[in-house]
């Protein structure tokens, strides 16, 4: 089964505005983020399988997933005050990571 999953690729295109300007390397705050629709989530333990890519979940990952799970697009700038202000630059970076591979959807508002 996680073999099925790890291979299915949910086909969308990337958001140009945000990640081919080379002038951006990290998300701004005003962007909404969600999980992809009609991605395929598995949990397997510690894992996440999602577009192709198995990602080992730890607590900061399952909290993300926990957030964004209902679908909604949330404001990245709403979706980071729910963490504490020492991990924001992480958060934010594993954002950024997840969004560029599929995992995550980010749209500009």
């Amino acid at each position: 089964m996680e073999d099925f999953y790890g291979k299915k690729r949910v086909e969308r295109p990337l958001n140009l505005e945000i990640f081919a300007d080379h002038r951006n390397s990290r998300l701004n705050g005003s962007e909404e983020v969600s999980f992809v629709n009609k991605n395929y989530y598995h949990n397997i333990g510690d894992k996440l399988v999602s577009n192709g890519y198995r990602i080992s979940v730890d607590e900061s990952f399952k909290k993300i997933i926990s957030i964004l799970e209902n679908g909604e697009p949330l404001k990245m700038d709403t979706f980071l005050s729910q963490f504490p202000s020492e991990n924001i630059e992480n958060i934010s970076k594993l954002i950024w990571d997840l969004s560029y591979i599929g995992v995550i959807k980010v749209n500009n508002s």
